[in-house]
């Protein structure tokens, strides 16, 4: 048997089953093509549940924030806003380098 392959825009390879018979209406025939479907399918939802080399980047746990600031104007106050107000979800340590400052925002500076 043959079997077709389709290259995805990531380069990622998926075997598709080859196209039915129209001799053959086997019922095991069915079934296999089905589960071939299903592996197909199945390894593309692998390719976003799977960490990626570049997740550590692009999609971090957590972020360390050097010049966490409440000063107006200031880049560090501005990039912690952002942090918070998004979808980020992850820990953030808000780092200052004033000793008297123990918190940013109210959370925990270091």
């Amino acid at each position: 048997k043959m079997s077709a392959t389709t290259v995805l825009h990531s380069g990622v390879t998926i075997k598709q089953p080859p196209p039915p018979s129209q001799t053959n209406n086997n019922h095991n025939n069915h079934h296999q093509r089905t589960q071939s479907q299903h592996s197909a399918a199945n390894d593309v939802l692998k390719l976003f549940t799977n960490p990626l080399p570049l997740d550590a980047i692009f999609r971090p746990k957590s972020v360390a924030l050097i010049g966490a600031s409440e000063k107006i104007g200031s880049v560090g106050r501005t990039v912690l806003w952002n942090l918070l107000s998004s979808p980020f979800g992850g820990t953030i340590y808000p780092v200052n380098r004033n000793p008297l400052r123990r918190s940013v925002f109210g959370i925990k500076s270091y």
